[in-house]
């Protein structure tokens, strides 16, 4: 345990002040579920698309996942755009358009 100078050890501090000290210290991971309908993506390509994920900020570190597996379309990566905003890459490995089902993708994020 690292104790960091001028704090007593936490066994010595009152509680309130122990539990400051932890959620100052202490990542904070947030999960939502996003009932969603992406748009198609086109043939042999990537596109990035836009949801609204209630808190996230551009601080985050998201994560996302699809529920579901589709044969030849992948989640490449997922990103905040903007406050509230994630912007998510679908992969089209196939020769035709795929539309991304419709369903409750699940958000995690951590904020430092």
């Amino acid at each position: 345990m690292v104790i960091e100078k001028g704090l007593p050890p936490p066994w010595l501090m009152p509680e309130s002040e122990f539990r400051k000290v932890l959620y100052q210290k202490v990542p904070k991971i947030e999960t939502q579920s996003v009932s969603w309908t992406p748009l198609s993506v086109a043939a042999n390509t990537t596109a990035e698309q836009t949801v609204t994920v209630t808190g996230v900020t551009t601080s985050d570190i998201i994560y996302c996942n699809k529920p579901t597996h589709q044969a030849g379309l992948a989640v490449g990566q997922c990103r905040v755009t903007a406050s509230n905003t994630v912007g998510v890459t679908f992969i089209n490995a196939t020769g035709g358009a795929i539309v991304p089902t419709a369903e409750a993708y699940k958000f995690s994020w951590i904020r430092l």
